[in-house]
């Protein structure tokens, strides 16, 4: 059986702020089939890692649902800065092309 460890990890939003968090780790698993036509087979699993939060971040201020949330889905890009980022990579495409 794994231990869970509270463990502080950086908010996923600004990084400066600290989260508290419990931290199951994953576990490889064998189970043994009692057979006799097979013996020796079975089949190995391993558990999904597991992280709980259980504070909102001080620094920014988000919610423990919004935490939750960014970990297991990913914090979307901002589009202003991908449209910004966008026409600096087409005029350096179109200087290199005139070259």
């Amino acid at each position: 059986m794994s231990q869970i460890q509270s463990e502080e990890i950086p908010c996923p939003f600004c990084h400066v702020g600290k989260i508290l968090c419990d931290h199951i780790p994953s576990v490889w698993s064998h189970k043994a089939k009692r057979t006799k036509t097979l013996p020796g087979s079975g089949t190995v699993s391993k558990s999904a890692e597991v992280w709980e939060v259980k504070t909102d971040c001080p620094n920014c201020g988000k919610t423990i649902n919004e935490i939750k949330k960014a970990m297991k889905e990913g914090i979307p890009p901002d589009k202003e800065k991908m449209k910004k980022r966008y026409e600096e990579i087409r005029k350096l495409m179109e200087e290199l092309k005139r070259k």
